[in-house]
């Protein structure tokens, strides 16, 4: 439903779901504005009505990669990979 844009319904039936999909479009709205470098901003996008509340549960990952951008997020990707590698 929420992907034929039949967003307030799908809404109705999964708020969940819907809003945790809202967070993801907008993120990759705001990751393909500045791809490389990233955006600068620590919440990516802005809040709809359904999102008001939902700051504080935004998706670490999403907001790394939204913010820094393709060289963040490698650097990331290698500052979780590199000690699980020495480990192994």
């Amino acid at each position: 439903m929420f992907l034929r844009g039949e967003i307030e319904q799908a809404h109705a039936m999964h708020a969940g779901v819907v809003e945790r999909l809202m967070l993801w479009e907008q993120a990759w709205q705001t990751w393909q504005l500045d791809w490389l470098l990233g955006s600068g901003d620590i919440m990516a996008g802005k809040e709809g009505l359904w999102l008001v509340d939902y700051q504080a549960y935004q998706s670490l990952l999403l907001n790394i990669v939204a913010s820094t951008g393709l060289i963040g997020g490698i650097g990331f990707m290698a500052l979780m990979v590199l000690p699980w590698l020495s480990l192994a």
